[in-house]
């Protein structure tokens, strides 16, 4: 895989992730049948075993070198975004995902 290629596929495993956890903490405790269902879909999401998909969570932990049950700990406990810190290199500066976005 080119630089360019694998560069753009982090970035958008980066969107997906924290789009992700955003919505499953935002949709956790709402009773609309809309967003329980969007809350059930993404717990579906964080604990399939699938990697077929570039975008499956494990294949998108993996590539930031993330364990994904710790990840899906930290993310279904209450209050867990304030405290979930992810943590990926790039290049010589580390970068803390959440840090990106505030």
């Amino acid at each position: 895989m080119s630089p360019t290629v694998e560069s753009w596929l982090r970035t958008l495993h980066e969107y997906v992730l924290l789009d992700a956890i955003v919505r499953f903490q935002t949709t956790r405790y709402h009773t609309r049948p809309r967003l329980r269902s969007e809350h059930e879909e993404l717990v579906s999401w964080f604990t399939a075993r699938e990697t077929e998909s570039p975008f499956s969570f494990l294949n998108i932990c993996s590539s930031f070198r993330l364990d994904p049950d710790a990840v899906w700990r930290a993310i279904s406990t209450d209050g867990a975004i304030a405290m979930l810190r992810i943590h990926h290199r790039t290049k010589s500066k580390e970068v803390t995902l959440a840090e990106r976005y505030e």
